[in-house]
């Protein structure tokens, strides 16, 4: 066992245990000092990971195609496709090899975060089993950074390219800042719940989870176009708008069969195209209905009128926040400027300045509402929608059959 003091816990404390032999005691109700109850060997880590900081490509030349075109693939058991091709076909071998025995890891700047989130574009990270009796390199691989997507306090998220993978990926990474071991849980279980959460669902119109990597808190998700932010920057044809309805709408009575809940639906998390439809993303504060514990997080802009009243949200939540979403495509409201804050934690106090200014926007959404033309059928939806009533919310499977049945 580490040569160290004995340290007291409390109920509900913590200590960091480094690599070795711990043994865990309990004081006695008599004066015979402590007894153990539990030893825990803390393994070395059994991984490494550097940065190369030269840009060399992982691909090689070589179309990775099926004689129809197509990358080759292998159905899984779970429903998943995994490219059935040799890491030949992915890597350049001869440039990687060359270029790993030419050029010395960099420095890594950060110790206390993932050295992934140490990558800037155009640099390699390469994820190595540092064990040396170990034959098993599954769960090695190489990572090139492409290009910043976002930079947020809790996540990076990147473009990149995966040694195992054909075409370009999407990493998110969740931020630890080493400050605290609570922090780190609160972390962990987060990457945990989301990867847990995206594993299970398979749809068209959600974002597909490619691979991950919880030694890094890392998930590896489809590439998709840019988001609604991003497009609603130019007006959108009413085949759009019908399209971007109906696929999300698709996407959450989906959810809703497996009893999942988003508590994030805003412009941001929905990436659209014409070619790929609308697809949701970001299930990073998803819950299941059997863990659910209200309140729950997401942003203050979308959140519905249940939650000033410490209601529930559930489903109907998210179809509220897809009323919003709508109301903002259709060009009907605008989104306060960012230097206007809610906050979550204040949004049920009356006294407070964000619960003023949270029923202020409810009563923006309102006026809005009121003013949209019911014989329009998209329009006629999103009234359904923003309900002030969760009950009364029409239901996503609704929404969906409707689209699909009917020509705007």
């Amino acid at each position: 066992m580490p040569d160290s003091p004995l340290r007291r816990i409390e109920i509900l404390g913590s200590h960091v245990l480094h690599p070795g032999m711990w043994m865990i005691s309990v004081k006695g109700q008599s004066s015979y000092g402590y007894h153990p109850v539990l030893a825990i060997l803390i393994l070395q880590k059994r991984f490494n990971i550097s940065i190369y900081r030269e840009n060399f490509s992982l691909r090689s030349k070589r179309t990775i195609e099926g004689d129809d075109g197509m990358a080759k693939r292998q159905r899984l058991n779970d429903g998943k496709s995994k490219i059935a091709v040799d890491s030949s076909d992915l890597i350049d071998k001869n440039n990687e090899n060359s270029f790993l025995h030419n050029h010395t890891a960099r420095e890594i700047y950060n110790h206390n975060i993932s050295p992934i989130l140490d990558l800037t574009d155009g640099e390699v990270a390469v994820v190595e089993v540092s064990t040396a009796d170990s034959a098993d390199t599954e769960d090695e691989y190489h990572l090139q950074r492409i290009k910043n997507v976002v930079k947020l306090q809790a996540t990076s998220v990147f473009t990149c390219q995966h040694s195992k993978m054909a075409g370009d990926v999407v990493a998110k990474v969740l931020r630890y800042s080493g400050d605290s071991i609570y922090s780190l849980v609160g972390i962990s279980r987060s990457w945990k719940q989301e990867k847990k959460a995206l594993s299970n669902l398979h749809h068209r119109n959600i974002v597909s989870l490619k691979a991950f990597d919880g030694r890094a808190f890392a998930l590896y998700l489809e590439h998709l176009p840019p988001s609604l932010n991003a497009v609603r920057e130019s007006p959108l044809d009413p085949s759009d708008v019908k399209t971007i309805l109906r696929d999300i709408s698709s996407a959450l009575a989906y959810l809703s069969k497996q009893e999942v809940i988003h508590y994030d639906i805003k412009p941001a998390n929905i990436a659209y195209s014409p070619d790929r439809g609308a697809v949701l993303m970001d299930f990073g504060m998803a819950d299941s209905v059997a863990t659910i514990k209200e309140p729950h997080g997401g942003t203050p802009w979308f959140v519905p009128p249940d939650t000033l009243r410490r209601g529930i949200r559930g489903f109907p939540g998210d179809i509220w926040a897809l009323g919003v979403t709508m109301l903002l495509v259709l060009e009907k409201i605008a989104l306060p400027s960012p230097r206007e804050s809610i906050y979550m934690q204040k949004i049920h106090d009356k006294g407070t300045r964000s619960y003023k200014r949270a029923r202020e926007w409810m009563e923006s959404i309102a006026e809005a509402r009121y003013k949209l033309s019911l014989t329009n059928q998209i329009e006629h939806l999103t009234f359904e929608m923003l309900h002030e009533s969760g009950p009364a919310r029409v239901q996503a499977a609704t929404i969906e059959l409707a689209l699909r049945e009917k020509k705007t």
